[in-house]
């Protein structure tokens, strides 16, 4: 049976957003989806951690922080043993939209590569799906696309929507 948990944590009153994050397990196998940001994601660590959560696969949807910054967390805490990091590559971003949108851009180009380098440099297996690339995880089967299929006419076009069935 797969098990999934979406956090849902409060935010505080300090912070404007968390993010997203889900985590998907079969009892075996965990794969982490996003990570949140501030204590959000800190409670996601520990929430990880206190269910015994140590052998991971990690999904990242897109560059923005609100999505990396916990798996950038999980990539630096010593307790995990990352095996896959799945991502879209910084490479397929496009710069020249000019003004905030160009900024933003640049920032997710170099978010990405630094945190490809650091995955790299544990050993982690880096993926960049193309869309419908297939994973399987235990009896945690997924797909990625680069729009979610039949669903979202307007995506945005450097995130990565996922389905699990």
């Amino acid at each position: 049976m797969i098990r999934g948990y979406i956090p849902g944590f409060p935010r505080p009153k300090n912070e404007t957003r968390y993010g997203d994050a889900q985590v998907l397990t079969d009892g075996k196998y965990t794969l982490v989806i996003d990570g949140m940001i501030g204590t959000g994601a800190n409670k996601l660590i520990k929430w990880l951690k206190d269910n015994g959560k140590k052998n991971v696969w990690l999904l990242v949807t897109h560059w923005h922080d609100d999505h990396f910054w916990g798996t950038e967390k999980i990539l630096g805490d010593s307790y995990f043993s990352v095996k896959q990091l799945i991502c879209p590559n910084p490479k397929w971003l496009e710069v020249g939209l000019g003004g905030y949108w160009e900024k933003d851009v640049k920032e997710c180009i170099a978010d990405g590569n630094r945190i490809i380098a650091l995955a790299k440099k544990k050993g982690v297996k880096i993926n960049h799906p193309v869309s419908g690339s297939k994973y399987k995880l235990g009896s945690i089967v997924f797909k990625c696309y680069k729009k979610q299929p039949k669903t979202v006419e307007k995506d945005d076009d450097h995130a990565w929507s996922f389905v699990n069935r």
